[in-house]
């Protein structure tokens, strides 16, 4: 019975401990960005509900899906990578305007935490599409591609 149980059965469990592996990794990535404010629970993962409950500064929250709007991006792209990293040989992920939601003030932080988590996870490349980065910023990490003119040429050249 134990074996088929949602609460305790084999996939239940092997979630659960896959989540929390990758949490612990999760929450060095915030790290980089927030210090120590911000951090990733024990997730409540059983039959009826998968939920990732959070901590920012004194307040805890019973779900990412509660944070802001760039609390939830990094909560999730920290995880997402992080989870991505134990079940794939790829290490060249495309992340697509994940940093449209973030503050100015956290940006900065937002590159370095994708810095210091492809050192952790032997990474190579990423490719990033953004419309906050500018050409020279971070010029030591990040390599701009503008392709406006050639959107532009397209355009109205018909070429």
């Amino acid at each position: 019975a134990k074996a088929t149980s949602s609460t305790k059965g084999i996939p239940v469990i092997a979630n659960r401990d896959t989540v929390e592996r990758a949490i612990l990794l999760a929450n060095h990535l915030l790290d980089v960005v927030y210090g120590h404010e911000i951090e990733l629970l024990r997730p409540i993962i059983d039959e009826s509900t998968f939920a990732l409950p959070f901590r920012c500064g004194n307040n805890r929250s019973s779900d990412i899906r509660y944070g802001s709007q760039s609390e939830s991006t990094l909560l999730s792209l920290a995880l997402s990578l992080s989870l991505a990293s134990s079940l794939t040989h790829f290490n060249i992920p495309l992340v697509d305007e994940i940093d449209a939601y973030l503050d100015i003030s956290i940006r900065d932080g937002f590159i370095l935490m994708l810095e210091s988590m492809m050192n952790k996870l032997g990474m190579e490349q990423m490719f990033l599409i953004s419309h906050n980065l500018q050409k020279g910023q971070y010029a030591h990490i990040v390599h701009t591609i503008d392709i406006s003119e050639i959107i532009d040429q397209k355009k109205g050249g018909g070429q």
